[in-house]
């Protein structure tokens, strides 16, 4: 399923597809240990139990950020010479901003956790005498408290691409009204064309002798293979766009289809420009919030070491 463009590259599309699998296979193990920490977990005793117990400890793991590359660095050295971001950049920095999601919360979870132990330890009684720290976690949660997540930005990234890699069309409704053209224009020059080969006019006049397919693409436009004589006879049947090396046979793209195949470029043309718009408009989003991802980001590699 690897895509590879006309220029030889495997495409953003399938770059992103595939990290976004990754992403959820990791998200989805992240949940896995999550529930297996809360089963985990004993049922909380009730007051009338014995006070001099130890308290129990909730399990608690260490910041979500493991497996994961936080250098956002060189994506702000392209946004600095200029350029605007492609797929995978765009899908890196949505990436450090839902992990800065996660460490955020998980130092509200050590804060909470704060928070039950001094509620136990002054039903309790005096902490001191079980030897507790009444806030075992300090410093984690206040690093963590210094994430600053912006919940339009934080939405725009997440829900930039569908589930095929490809900008989102329920995101951004204009690329899906482009796109909804360009398959119903396709569709219908494609019908076209099989009515056109399904007559027996047609028939007597393709040049098939060598099996070769009945319609090609030639410089974006659909031609049939026709004899060379057949079409001298009758040029008023489409336009000539190529002929084979021995020119017995032409090349021709049927006069029905030259008008919708016109529109059908000026769509693809207004989609490309749209596309085009919307990466700009993701990348000067990711700059207006520079300094909060370079912030997080600089948390984050404190949290790691």
């Amino acid at each position: 399923r690897i895509r590879i463009g006309d220029d030889g590259r495997v495409s953003d599309n399938w770059v992103i597809y595939s990290r976004l699998q990754q992403k959820q296979e990791q998200q989805q193990q992240r949940r896995s240990q999550q529930k297996s920490t809360q089963q985990k977990r004993p049922p909380s005793p009730s007051n009338n139990q014995n006070k001099n117990r130890q308290l129990y400890r909730k399990p608690l793991m260490g910041p979500p950020i493991e497996n994961h590359s936080f250098d956002i660095q060189p994506i702000f050295d392209i946004i600095d010479e200029g350029k605007v971001l492609d797929g995978p950049e765009i899908l890196d920095v949505t990436t450090m901003l839902e992990i800065a999601v996660d460490v955020s919360d998980w130092g509200k979870a050590l804060e909470q956790y704060n928070e039950e132990m001094d509620d136990q330890n002054n039903s309790n009684g005096n902490g001191d005498d079980l030897g507790l720290q009444p806030k075992p976690f300090i410093e984690l949660p206040k690093l963590a408290s210094s994430i600053q997540i912006d919940s339009d930005i934080l939405s725009l990234l997440t829900n930039a691409f569908d589930d095929e890699g490809k900008l989102s069309s329920t995101t951004f409704p204009s690329l899906g009204r482009l796109r909804s053209k360009v398959r119903t224009l396709k569709r219908d020059i494609l019908s076209t064309v099989d009515s056109i080969l399904s007559l027996s006019s047609t028939k007597e006049r393709l040049a098939v002798e060598s099996g070769g397919a009945l319609t090609m693409e030639i410089n974006g436009r659909l031609v049939i293979p026709i004899s060379q004589d057949k079409y001298s006879q009758n040029s008023m049947m489409g336009i000539v766009h190529d002929a084979s090396r021995s020119g017995k046979t032409a090349y021709v793209e049927p006069t029905e289809i030259v008008g919708p195949t016109n529109e059908l470029r000026q769509a693809e043309g207004e989609l490309r420009a749209e596309e085009a718009r919307v990466w700009r408009e993701l990348t000067e989003s990711i700059i207006r919030h520079r300094k909060e991802l370079e912030r997080n980001v600089k948390v984050i590699g404190h949290l790691d070491v």
